[in-house]
């Protein structure tokens, strides 16, 4: 029988972890967290900088000739404005809850925002993505140094994160790839199918999931899901993860399926 008052957490039989007021003691090996979060904060400060620089360097020389030049300005300094929002999420939230190991969503959080910066800031995201990347591994790994404040499973936080940020990705894109900053975009059909296919999924479909556990999401909300991310993924992949998370709610209701037993079995 296990000690209750053990200095770590303890175990239960459904995987979860029992966090504590203190986290455990943090050794010498570990004294390389505060250098990891210095280079990822210091390369994306320079990283957002460097794209500031090319951006007025091209430009502003071009101003009088540029047609509608407030508007190409205003597409222009989107990567640089996604740096600096990297730049402040990583001062004041991502390296504290590093050195605090307070990681209840297992570096997810880290990731997911890493990948936008990536995408709509012109790589300036990497960093945060690799860092996310090394402290999900650590601590899926490192039990004792990262558990202590788990409450759930990696599988039921992955499941809370995409329901939670699913369509919230969605909207991101939608508004960066609107059509006032590219007025070349075609189907405007796709971009307003886009936004009520994400909006059904926001104001609907995400409260009804969150009265399930993961293994208990019914079919028919799985296929919506689904199809709404379809809908959706018509324009720049807006509803992409819609799609990976419908897929996998079906995957999970097919196999928990149990046929009822036949009476002339």
């Amino acid at each position: 029988m296990s000690d209750p008052n053990a200095p770590f957490f303890r175990h239960r039989r459904n995987s979860r972890f029992i966090a504590q007021e203190n986290p455990p003691f943090l050794g010498q090996k570990y004294t390389y967290f505060a250098r990891m979060n210095l280079a990822t904060i210091t390369l994306a400060t320079i990283h957002t900088l460097i794209i500031l620089l090319v951006v007025l360097l091209r430009l502003l020389p071009q101003k009088d000739t540029i047609t509608d030049f407030p508007r190409v300005l205003v597409g222009d300094l989107i990567p640089v404005a996604v740096g600096v929002i990297l730049v402040i999420y990583d001062i004041f939230y991502a390296s504290k809850k590093i050195m605090q190991r307070d990681l209840a969503n297992y570096s997810i959080d880290f990731l997911f925002f890493g990948l936008l910066g990536t995408i709509f800031g012109n790589l300036v995201g990497f960093y945060l993505m690799v860092k996310g990347l090394l402290v999900m591994i650590i601590a899926l790994t490192d039990r004792a140094v990262f558990a202590w404040r788990y409450n759930k499973t990696f599988r039921e936080i992955l499941h809370s994160f995409a329901n939670k940020f699913a369509s919230g990705l969605g909207f991101i894109i939608l508004i960066m790839e609107n059509p006032y900053i590219h007025p070349e975009i075609g189907e405007l059909i796709y971009y307003y199918l886009a936004w009520g296919a994400l909006l059904i999924d926001f104001f609907i479909l995400r409260y009804l999931v969150n009265h399930y556990h993961v293994s208990e999401v019914p079919m028919w909300i799985a296929v919506l899901k689904l199809m709404l991310g379809v809908t959706a993924s018509f324009y720049w992949l807006s509803g992409i993860i819609l799609v990976f998370e419908g897929f996998f709610m079906i995957l999970s209701a097919i196999f928990r399926y149990q046929p009822r037993p036949s009476r002339y079995s």
